[in-house]
């Protein structure tokens, strides 16, 4: 069809020539669109604008791929979108587009209404599981999708990772497991140069060169004349801080918190204050509690905890069940302005820390105070959780021993100095 008009147009033009019967420019334009409604793409060109058709007609309701003698396009409101960049979807499957043309050297993560998926040299890659990344980080893939249910060990480039909820726990430190053994890990990553014993679910394990390679028996911190106290609680010991801390998954987070707890902790000579921080953002009430004091006879700590409820539930019980819902948080914790310890900046629900020592008055806690940090996950989180500092009677300030009891702000982090206030 295409070369019987090509003739056609021809022998116009000759006879147009010797009759004279209409310019050679009304005859150009004549060819040049017949030239492209007789092509076999879905994709011409019109007035220097390539459109969609269909039937010969412009289908300004598309939205997807199609071809032109140049490649596939993507293609929106029926026409090419050089400014789209992303997946986008034709009848041999889903695609990644680079200022709107098909890109078959892309491979990583891409996102479409469905979610994020492996893209294998251009084309959606279902076959594919293993890390991937994108703007966000790394994170693990099943099949060609994004899965953050995942909790385990596995490799890219760069080596073996501990990943959480889909995506590499930078915070974690301790035993993991692949299909080669159980692996320490320090900071995320398979630490080869460790060299000692390490905990699991399954007890103690000596390690070598990163590896577990024996059954260990349990360290001997019987010496210590806090250990016995601070187990009943199910605390560990740092050896190398020199304190007592919560592990990330204790028993007690299955049971999330209720001021009832705090009542009951003086049955068991804990004599602590705290402070309630409590705000609403995103649908949960939220609840920050800060506690300082003396934990049984012979040992001074602190405690920052992180929960939620939903929103506009009566019952004043929070939970902390959802890894996404933890926060950032740091403290240094004091007695009579000097350095009791110090707890680094991690992702959490329950930063804690506690050393042997002893309060001049059980009934006066203000020798201690918690220098703290704390990143909330939006700038609108941040405002809700500085309303109910304020609630509490927090005041803007330096945040210093010289000016407790005030906090400031950059960013989303919240710097906070607290001493004297308590609502035990």
């Amino acid at each position: 069809m295409k070369n019987f008009a090509k003739k056609l147009i021809a022998t116009l033009l000759i006879a147009a020539f010797v009759i004279g019967v209409a310019p050679v420019s009304g005859f150009v334009d004549l060819f040049t669109k017949i030239s492209y409604a007789s092509d076999d793409y879905s994709l011409k060109k019109v007035d220097g604008v390539w459109y969609y058709f269909v039937d010969d007609e412009i289908d300004t309701n598309y939205v997807g791929l199609a071809k032109n003698a140049y490649g596939w396009w993507y293609v929106e409101n029926g026409t090419i979108d050089f400014s789209y960049t992303g997946m986008a979807k034709n009848e041999y499957g889903w695609w990644y587009v680079t200022d709107g043309k098909l890109d078959l050297t892309y491979t990583g993560l891409a996102k479409n209404q469905y979610g994020w998926w492996y893209m294998n040299k251009g084309k959606l890659d279902l076959s594919y599981t293993g890390m991937a990344k994108n703007e966000y980080g790394w994170w693990y893939v099943k099949k060609g999708k994004l899965d953050k249910t995942y909790n385990g060990l596995a490799k890219n480039q760069y080596g073996w990772w501990y990943l959480n909820n889909g995506t590499i726990n930078y915070d974690y430190v301790g035993l993991a497991k692949n299909q080669y053994g159980w692996w320490y890990i320090t900071n995320g990553t398979i630490d080869f140069t460790y060299n000692g014993v390490a905990q699991n679910s399954y007890g103690w394990w000596n390690v070598r060169n990163g590896k577990v390679t024996s059954k260990a028996k349990e360290p001997n911190i019987s010496n210590n004349p806090t250990t016995n106290e601070s187990g009943t609680l199910g605390f560990m010991w740092d050896s190398e801080d020199q304190v007592f801390y919560s592990a990330k998954d204790p028993w007690q987070r299955a049971f999330g918190y209720n001021k009832v707890y705090d009542w009951a902790a003086q049955l068991v000579v804990i004599y602590i204050d705290t402070a309630r921080i409590k705000f609403n953002y995103g649908g949960y009430d939220w609840l920050v509690q800060l506690w300082k004091g003396q934990y049984g006879f012979v040992l001074l700590g602190a405690e920052v905890g992180v929960y939620y409820k939903n929103e506009g539930t009566p019952i004043e019980h929070y939970v902390c069940t959802d890894n996404n819902k933890r926060l950032k948080v740091g403290y240094t914790c004091y007695d009579h302005d000097e350095v009791l310890f110090e707890r680094s900046y991690q992702d959490t629900w329950w930063l804690t820390g506690f050393v042997p020592g002893k309060l001049d008055k059980f009934n006066d806690r203000s020798e201690m105070a918690i220098d703290l940090r704390i990143t909330l996950k939006t700038t609108e989180m941040r405002k809700a959780f500085v309303g109910g500092l304020e609630n509490l009677g927090f005041t803007y300030g330096k945040a210093t021993k010289e000016d407790p009891d005030t906090y400031y702000v950059k960013g989303n982090d919240v710097y906070i100095y607290w001493q004297f206030i308590t609502e035990m």
